[in-house]
């Protein structure tokens, strides 16, 4: 009968569904009885749901609060020196001091009429909300906002922007940012409790039922883990109670779960999380960004230090992709073994398998002694090899078998050897579009292309050349003894080129305007330097990165069923609203002047629906393209 309420729910019937809860509740329950307990609590959180779903008056459901109260079915757990409970009572109608909530990215509290922030705004009213979120500006995913209430029993709640897309589907990284931030902000709030519903839960009622129980395990896992790591980390010595709040027990029973196997875990476990917190914000600063994409993409590339597993870095000459090949040895448990790198495009066909494999004497001409190769020397540690896809057909087959077994010959020797060494690649091809041309060997591919992370151009995060403009020329100011310093115009003026080179031709652009203004005797890098002497703004392979383009958006349009609408609306429209928003932080007042796509008229214009359908994007192309 529960299942055929929530089915009910499911389906806004809601009267029909409040009327078998009153039936059901009629009947006589043994409360000592275990299962008896746990129906008549799930009838009892289904009340309450259907009741503020229907609009119940507040007396209403403190009568249901009351009736809770008496037979709660409470867990409790201890971690270090703070109370997490888990309990069944409806979130608005706790005793809590505050509350913490999530909301969506861009529709903010209205996105679902299950949801607690609903529940907000029935409380609260629209205008009252509207009022509070016009106190805050240029809200992204991964912010929070405080919000007053003097009307609710708590003054104030927070409420985190984790929630996007038409599924409201979780950003489990944002997530985990504002509420550990939330947590550690109210230590200093002299509070005794505070309340959360089952945050992030929204998504689970969204996703096909074949999916619910992996989405619902998966969001309970990472709150449980956000709450439980930052009271391990921040050691707190007094701490209000933190109380999650539930009106459906197959949620309670997640979220029990996960903190049972969470709050067991020992010190040493914590420590080596701990570790590797610590290794992702040196990451971070030896990157020299703050901009909220690349530091998304680093902590997905920090995941490389707790793993033995090949890694792909993709992207353009100057991304960096040597740099971080090193960092992800610098951080992993072979960081005390050799690092080698090696590029590939710098030897003739031929030559690159005794580079990597060594030779022996006399097995061509020259070779007077024997050769050490790279995997040799990287014995127990990382190699890179860097431009992987312009290795001949010979050494790729060797590289495969020694990524399977470990095993490969020096040149020119009949007996097999055996290394453990990690390898990292990296290219700025098409590795796809050379396997195609048979350039490429496509059992290699599929072994290398298993955990890839494509590097973002500097033109993708131009706020970062202030730093790394500030913090190179303070780095040649220590090494030169000098005090060069940089006008904060050319800062700006820096900003206006695509540097196609990124941060290589950055550094080496710096480089040269340092040494002139040390030559001229100026000491100082302004907007005349640069105009006098302007960095190349072009990128050499223009033709060959359009003609990628065309090649690319012809396979698209070959494949598009019109069924699904019109090409241009429904994947090319949604694509370039996503990168104007995200990738270049464009101004949606100029989306018109940009794009041709209208974005003045709020939430309902072209441009936010277009960006709305990115999300969805995935399915389309399961749905329309061939593999």
């Amino acid at each position: 009968m529960i299942a055929r309420i929530r089915e009910l729910i499911d389906k806004r019937k809601h009267n029909e569904a409040y009327e078998l809860v009153k039936q059901e509740l009629k009947k006589k329950f043994n409360l000592h009885n275990e299962e008896d307990e746990l129906i008549y609590s799930e009838l009892l959180a289904l009340n309450t749901t259907v009741k503020t779903l229907l609009g119940a008056s507040y007396d209403d459901l403190i009568l249901d609060a009351v009736r809770r109260k008496k037979f709660n079915s409470q867990k409790k757990y201890k971690i270090d020196n703070v109370n997490v409970f888990l309990t069944d009572e409806n979130l608005l109608l706790s005793d809590s001091e505050t509350y913490i909530n999530i909301i969506h990215d861009t529709k903010y509290f209205n996105f679902s009429d299950r949801s607690a922030s609903d529940a907000f705004i029935k409380r609260l009213g629209q205008k009252h909300i509207d009022t509070e979120l016009e106190k805050h500006t240029n809200l992204k995913r991964g912010d929070y906002i405080k919000i007053k209430h003097p009307s609710l029993k708590a003054q104030y709640s927070f409420h985190i922007l984790a929630l996007f897309g038409n599924n409201n589907q979780l950003d489990f990284e944002a997530m985990e940012k504002s509420l550990s931030s939330i947590l550690i902000e109210m230590e200093q709030m002299d509070l005794k409790k505070i309340s959360m519903p089952a945050i992030g839960f929204d998504w689970v009622y969204m996703v096909p039922d074949e999916q619910k129980e992996q989405v619902a395990t998966s969001i309970a896992d990472k709150v449980a883990e956000v709450i439980v790591t930052t009271i391990k980390q921040q050691k707190f010595s007094a701490y209000p109670d933190i109380h999650i709040k539930f009106v459906a027990s197959d949620t309670k029973e997640a979220f029990t779960k996960a903190f049972y196997h969470w709050s067991k875990m020992d010190d040493y476990y914590f420590k080596n999380i701990i570790h590797f917190q610590e290794n992702q914000k040196k990451l971070i600063k030896e990157a020299k960004t703050n901009n909220p994409n690349y530091i998304k993409l680093l902590n997905e590339i920090s995941n490389a230090f707790r793993e033995d597993s090949i890694v792909l870095l993709l992207g353009e000459t100057g991304t960096g992709k040597s740099f971080f090949a090193e960092q992800i040895h610098k951080y992993s448990a072979r960081s005390a073994k050799p690092f080698e790198s090696f590029n590939c495009a710098l030897l003739k066909q031929g030559k690159n398998y005794t580079q990597l494999f060594g030779w022996v004497k006399g097995s061509y001409t020259g070779a007077d002694k024997d050769g050490v190769g790279l995997i040799e020397k990287a014995e127990g540690g990382t190699l890179f090899l860097d431009e992987v896809g312009n290795l001949d057909l010979e050494s790729q087959k060797s590289l495969l078998l020694f990524l399977d077994k470990g095993l490969y010959r020096r040149y020119g020797d009949p007996n097999q050897r055996q290394a453990d060494v990690r390898l990292l690649f990296g290219t700025n091809q098409n590795l796809e579009r050379r396997v195609k041309k048979h350039l490429f060997a496509h059992d290699l591919f599929e072994r290398i292309a298993g955990r890839v992370y494509t590097l973002l151009p500097l033109r993708y995060r131009k706020d970062d050349i202030e730093i790394f403009t500030k913090w190179l020329v303070n780095s040649f100011n220590k090494k030169k003894n000098q005090s060069v310093v940089v006008d904060s115009l050319a800062i700006n003026e820096l900003m206006k080129y695509s540097w196609p080179g990124n941060v290589r031709q950055l550094q080496y652009y710096l480089q040269n305007l340092y040494h002139n203004s040390i030559y001229n005797e100026s000491f100082k890098i302004d907007v005349q330097n640069i105009r006098e002497l302007p960095p190349r703004d072009s990128l050499f392979e223009e033709f060959d990165r359009f003609e990628e383009l065309e090649n690319i958006l012809e396979s698209f349009l070959k494949d598009w069923n019109s069924k699904k609408g019109k090409f241009t609306e429904e994947f090319i429209n949604p694509i370039l609203a996503k990168i104007y928003k995200e990738n270049i932080n464009g101004n949606i007042r100029e989306t018109d002047k940009f794009l041709g796509i209208t974005g003045s008229s709020g939430k309902q214009s072209e441009f936010n629906r277009s960006y709305a359908k990115f999300a969805g994007l995935e399915e389309i192309y399961k749905s329309n393209y061939i593999d």
